[in-house]
């Protein structure tokens, strides 16, 4: 009787009713932090395309910039423009018959460079195998027999 009292308490139909409620409150509330967990991986998600988009258009702009600038070094230093400069500095093209070249007592010129000579071609050394890994079955064979004296006994296999 006693242990139907206990049961009879357990059971009673507010417990159950609470039960049941608390059940649907613990759902809701693995919902809602499955919900924020989602929500958080979203923003994280789309912060980070964000800056990534952010980063390629940085680059491209650092990638037209230095086009321009390539342009502005290859416009300055083109042939017209370089003559150009030259006039306005108050150079002037010279003649072959107005060169003069100047000797200096002692100076060697430009000595020869001695290049070195190419490496002689080594093939690479061959990885170093253990026996182990180099003998046969049957010489093996042969030899655990050998080690055991059968060989000149029975006369069937010749020693290594």
């Amino acid at each position: 009787q006693h242990a139907r009292r206990f049961t009879h308490t357990y059971l009673t139909p507010w417990r159950k009713n609470a039960m049941w409620l608390g059940g649907c409150l613990l759902g809701l509330v693995g919902l809602a932090l499955l919900g924020s967990l989602y929500l958080n991986v979203t923003s994280r998600a789309a912060t980070l395309g964000r800056e990534i988009q952010r980063m390629q258009m940085q680059i491209e702009t650092t990638q037209r910039i230095n086009a321009d600038l390539t342009v502005q070094v290859a416009t300055l230093m083109s042939a017209e423009n370089l003559a150009r400069r030259a006039r306005d500095l108050g150079l002037q093209p010279v003649a072959a018959t107005e060169i003069q070249y100047v000797v200096v007592p002692g100076y060697q010129g430009r000595q020869s460079v001695q290049l070195a000579s190419p490496p002689a071609v080594q093939p690479p050394p061959l990885a170093a195998t253990a026996p182990a890994f180099s003998e046969s079955l049957i010489d093996w064979v042969g030899q655990q027999f050998s080690a055991l004296g059968w060989p000149q006994a029975l006369g069937a296999l010749p020693s290594p």
